[in-house]
């Protein structure tokens, strides 16, 4: 959370709140979004992909758009954003991407190589994680990236395929 200056003769009650003049002020700012994509969604090969997030476990602040599957910021600072994609039966050795997006460029990308399930592939996941320093109208996108040598589905579940965002500060 953000630190506030005090003026003098304030007092401090506790908690997340203080009291200046009778009035009280909460503290903290409740800004951030958890989203997930809520249907498999076809990812061609060796194309950059924005993912579908189109299911929101919370947003905050209303500034996570569902139709455009963009995070608008509303506040400038450092926000936390982590990106998890899933993908069904990749190849072995396919490269698989987690990529995240600012204002439609690449900012940051993590690479993970499929396995073998015994079938000669397998369901595959790559993570990204980055601290961002967005300006208020900057704009986050999740997506994803892999070579497996034609299109594959996301995994659509809230635990697999899915953006948190958090402002830090």
């Amino acid at each position: 959370p953000p630190a506030y200056a005090v003026p003098a003769g304030t007092s401090y009650t506790g908690g997340n709140n203080i009291v200046i003049s009778g009035a009280s002020i909460n503290q903290q700012l409740e800004i951030g979004c958890d989203v997930y994509s809520g249907g498999a969604q076809s990812i061609n090969d060796s194309t950059e992909t924005v993912i579908q997030f189109n299911t929101e476990n919370y947003d905050l602040n209303a500034e996570y758009n569902t139709a455009t599957y963009r995070y608008t910021a509303t506040v400038a600072g450092y926000y936390l954003v982590n990106v998890s994609v899933g993908l069904t039966a990749v190849i072995v050795n396919a490269q698989t991407s987690a990529r995240i997006r600012k204002n439609g460029s690449t900012i940051a990308q993590a690479f993970t190589r499929a396995g073998n399930d015994g079938s000669g592939g397998a369901d595959t996941q790559a993570n990204c994680s980055k601290v961002v320093l967005l300006a208020i109208g900057d704009y986050l996108e999740g997506a994803i990236y892999h070579s497996h040598g034609s299109a594959r589905n996301t995994i659509s579940t809230a635990s697999t395929t899915y953006m948190t965002i958090s402002y830090i500060g």
